[in-house]
């Protein structure tokens, strides 16, 4: 267990226009552009999964009129957002069960203005419902479904992760689960129930989407207050490009693969975050990625891609 205060891992002809009129012309341009950027810089989007339509505008916290109020979805909220912007979810106590998904030019912000989402403590969720239908029974007590997404599982029960049994060797068959407790096997995921629990009559989650956070080709972003649980894979997944990124009193837990994952040619600022719970990996790093941790909580060592050096 670690508790990083300040650390950093890393791999590290001539015209016959008259030149005063070229001076003016040259300065009404850059004060459009200057302008432009300013535009951009303060645009906010709000988010509401309670009270938001995707018909809104986004531009007001409240419902004003047909036309103006919050969105409902990040999905439509990272649509409407524009360079420089904000985007401002609000904390209903109900999780969105969506992803982040930041991508280029209009995701980025300008070196003196961050792309910044703030998350009031809101929560992202990457699970969905096993459907009862899906259970088959296999075994005394045993029970078996099958994910349309493989190679990542989570199994949940009333939004609570349960504990995985860690098979070592199938060769002879699938060994005996303990009660409790379910196993990922050739695509499929076995639980074992207890003598009178039967899962239809419980409500079952499957982590199945992806990456909380999927970024690739951003520079200059600001992602604060949130907390990212329960996704397939990873909690944040950095996959290139992705330059002066920072995360701010973000909790990443109990998810599919590893908390925060940085692939690429990318740079990531992690402060005042917590990282914990994860199934495999805290915090992963790409042979060319580089991390600064501040003042931050990781319950285990980072994990390194396989050929680059320790620092």
């Amino acid at each position: 267990m670690i508790r990083c205060l300040f650390c950093k891992w890393n791999r590290s002809t001539r015209s016959s226009q008259p030149i005063g009129m070229f001076r003016i012309v040259l300065a009404s341009l850059l004060v459009g552009i200057l302008a432009g950027s300013s535009t951009h810089a303060t645009s906010t989007i709000y988010v509401n999964n309670q009270l938001g339509r995707d018909g809104f505008d986004g531009r007001a916290p409240k419902r004003i009129d047909e036309l103006t109020g919050p969105v409902k979805t990040l999905a439509k909220a990272m649509e409407l957002a524009r360079t420089g912007g904000v985007i401002i979810i609000e904390n209903t106590s109900e999780p969105y069960y969506e992803s982040l998904n930041l991508f280029g030019y209009r995701h980025s912000g300008y070196p003196s203005t961050q792309f910044t989402i703030l998350g009031n403590g809101a929560t992202l969720r990457g699970t969905k419902p096993v459907d009862k239908r899906a259970w088959k029974m296999v075994g005394k007590n045993l029970w078996r479904v099958t994910p349309w997404r493989k190679g990542h599982y989570l199994l949940l029960r009333d939004g609570e992760p349960l504990p995985e049994y860690q098979l070592t060797s199938t060769r002879f068959g699938l060994p005996k689960i303990p009660e409790g407790q379910w196993a990922a096997c050739k695509g499929s995921v076995y639980y074992q129930a207890n003598e009178t629990e039967v899962p239809q009559n419980e409500n079952y989650e499957l982590a199945q989407r992806g990456f909380g956070i999927s970024c690739y080709r951003i520079r200059n972003v600001l992602i604060r207050d949130l907390n990212v649980e329960h996704f397939r894979v990873d909690g944040a997944k950095l996959h290139n490009l992705c330059h002066r990124v920072t995360f701010l009193n973000v909790k990443f837990r109990e998810n599919g693969r590893a908390g925060v994952s940085v692939s690429g040619f990318s740079d990531v600022m992690l402060r005042q975050c917590e990282i914990r719970d994860n199934r495999k990996m805290s915090l992963y790093l790409g042979n060319q990625a580089e991390v600064t941790v501040d003042d931050s909580f990781i319950d285990v060592e980072p994990t390194f891609e396989k050929g680059r050096e320790l620092p």
